[in-house]
């Protein structure tokens, strides 16, 4: 058995995947960043698992055993979103970098990890996200769906847990990085894949007509909490 957690060495980048309910599609992600397309550099994973029946949160627990070192699946019960599931990998994160990548983002090409390292440490203080990454523009800031993010590890930059869903806990992370007074700066997706749709109906075990319902009064609600910090933002993309 390998599941070989290294301590002894100082790991520069930890990549966290949120997931719920899936298992092929994890092996998939993990097998394209740690094996096939993996980084030069000293990598830790953190998968978390949003709480899956047994059966698959079993699977998921064997990644810990394989022959990828560094791996580690962290349980959060209740399938809650994703600022309980990032917070819960981020306190834990022994990386000098951190990266979300999505379950449904696939690493397709080793420049991926350069382009990345590079944009990183020439930019240490601002918020990375790729070309390929959503953007919604609010008042004047410009602000990144977290389908692939990346930022210097810092244990004062956690997620709000009082969204809901993905894009506006995105949204209020960037603009944690705006009011500091960074910059949220996109690099080109040259070595990745967003295969998009994939987690539609999975994620939540719930019928789409009621995902929407509580989305659109989720939404309206965030979006009255949103106008009020307009006046907060102090950068640009």
């Amino acid at each position: 058995m390998s599941g070989n957690h290294n301590h002894s060495h100082e790991v520069k980048l930890t990549i966290i995947t949120p997931t719920f309910q899936l298992l092929d599609m994890i092996y998939w992600n993990v097998h394209r960043s740690r094996v096939r397309y993996a980084p030069d550099f000293s990598v830790e994973t953190i998968i978390v698992d949003g709480g899956s029946d047994p059966y698959i949160a079993n699977g998921l627990k064997k990644l810990e055993e394989s022959e990828i070192p560094d791996v580690r699946v962290i349980t959060v019960p209740g399938n809650k979103h994703d600022s309980f599931n990032m917070n819960a990998a981020c306190k834990i994160a022994r990386g000098k970098y951190v990266v979300k990548i999505d379950s449904d983002v696939l690493v397709r090409n080793k420049i991926f990890w350069t382009d990345l390292m590079n944009a990183l440490e020439n930019n240490p203080s601002d918020l990375i996200g790729t070309s390929l990454t959503k953007t919604w523009t609010r008042g004047n800031g410009n602000l990144l769906g977290g389908w692939c993010l990346a930022w210097m590890n810092n244990s004062e930059l956690l997620w709000d847990e009082t969204y809901f869903g993905y894009g506006p806990s995105d949204m209020d992370f960037c603009l944690q990085f705006l009011n500091r007074g960074s910059k949220i700066i996109k690099i080109t997706d040259r070595g990745i894949q967003h295969l998009g749709g994939i987690l539609d109906g999975l994620f939540y075990v719930k019928s789409k007509e009621q995902m929407k319902k509580e989305n659109k009064a989720n939404h309206d609600i965030y979006m009255a909490k949103w106008e009020k910090k307009l006046p907060e933002i102090k950068g640009f993309l």
